[in-house]
């Protein structure tokens, strides 16, 4: 299935002079985003396994698994970016959500809607805050996360990277910190807030109407 769905998002990004229409788009992501999760499951049972395994020799196969499957989940999270990227950007102006998947640490958050079906959840509460998008095997690319009253975060605990959209108090933007990978930290004197996004769609939400 990983296979197939990666040889679709390359076929996407190939796709010159020719666009699909936007409902495929939706539900090639979806699938795609399906499957990161689903490796990322795997990989947190391999690991189990591995912490659990007392041959040397058995031990190793599964550490080899592990790194593939790593390699795999890295490179399927490149694509869904690289379509979303492409895709969001270039798409027309529509009411409803580009695709729809769950992320249940932001579903129930309050939302801001914006252009191009994109959307921003906004992590009003001390848990919300603390938690960001740390840990989470993924994140659709039409979501992202609003930290209000934050001049500096850290990206530990992250498992993919991030573009860092920083706003000042009236919601311009002052910096945008593109592809920050985990175990970084980055501070913005100049800003009041931050979006958090997956590194490279941060074009397509200032296009969508991110900054006021």
């Amino acid at each position: 299935m990983q296979d197939d769905v990666s040889t679709a998002l390359d076929a996407l990004l190939d796709a010159r002079p020719a666009a699909p229409s936007a409902a495929d788009v939706d539900r090639l992501l979806a699938a795609g985003y399906g499957e990161a999760l689903a490796l990322a499951a795997a990989r947190r049972t391999l690991s189990r396994r591995l912490l659990a395994e007392t041959s040397p020799s058995d031990g190793a196969v599964i550490a080899a698994d592990l790194e593939r499957l790593g390699g795999d989940l890295d490179d399927l999270r490149g694509r869904l970016v690289a379509v979303s990227a492409r895709y969001l950007l270039g798409a027309q102006i529509r009411a409803e959500p580009a695709w729809s998947a769950p992320c249940p640490r932001l579903d129930g958050l309050p939302t801001r809607d914006l252009e191009r079906g994109l959307r921003v959840a906004v992590a009003r509460t001390r848990r919300s805050r603390m938690d960001g998008l740390a840990r989470l095997d993924a994140l659709p690319p039409p979501l992202g996360l609003h930290i209000p009253r934050c001049r500096s975060v850290h990206t530990f605990g992250m498992r993919f990277p991030l573009d860092l959209v920083w706003l000042d108090r009236e919601g311009a933007v002052v910096r945008v910190d593109h592809g920050v990978p985990a175990r970084r930290v980055r501070t913005c004197m100049r800003a009041r807030s931050v979006v958090e996004l997956n590194a490279g769609v941060s074009d397509a939400f200032l296009v969508a109407g991110l900054a006021s």
